[in-house]
């Protein structure tokens, strides 16, 4: 009894949250059927440009966010090659120095800790292993990221033109019919 006690609140906030979001949609699908209906045909395709030109802004934000943070990754692991190699020639010869040197003196009681070498360890070995990515690996994400958010924002964009499409549709054949009883007359 206590939790649902403790639940209410946060049941009564979705509650309205739902209320107002779905008296949204309602909205823009009403205003979508009234712009469709009008004479101007142009105005029935406002909120389907609108809605694609959402999206596209999205995916521009998506592509351009992963490119950052695919130049942050390269960024630090090249500074992160630079030092290694600096210190000891290369990731090959800093992996095989390591084991070698550092473990032995960990044995003999000198030097640093287990848990400093381990963590060594594993920092070079994530740089070796990340030395070796393609880029067309990280360039196949990003497109990928970016197809579906367009893909994922563009389902309004869908009912918006298919709200206009039947909306025209049953216009012109009004409009059509119309005709034929000025012309049977």
């Amino acid at each position: 009894m206590d939790d649902l006690v403790m639940m209410l609140p946060n049941i009564i906030n979705i509650t309205i949250f739902m209320t107002i979001f779905g008296a949204i949609c309602v909205g823009v699908i009403w205003l979508q059927i009234v712009l469709s209906q009008d004479k101007n045909r142009w105005l029935g395709l406002i909120l389907p440009i609108f809605s694609f030109g959402v999206s596209a802004f999205w995916a521009l934000g998506i592509l351009l966010f992963s490119v950052s943070q695919a130049e942050v990754h390269e960024a630090r692991l090249i500074s992160d090659i630079v030092v290694v190699e600096s210190q000891w020639g290369s990731i090959h010869d800093a992996l095989e120095i390591h084991e070698q040197m550092l473990l032995p003196q960990v044995r003999d009681g000198h030097g640093e800790t287990a848990d400093e070498i381990a963590a060594r360890q594993d920092r070079l070995e994530w740089i070796y292993s990340n030395m070796q990515e393609t880029p067309s690996v990280t360039a196949r994400v990003i497109i990928t990221r970016s197809i579906l958010v367009i893909l994922a924002f563009n389902i309004p964009t869908a009912v918006f033109l298919v709200i206009y499409v039947v909306c025209r549709g049953k216009r012109n054949r009004l409009r059509a019919v119309q005709k034929m009883s000025v012309l049977d007359l």
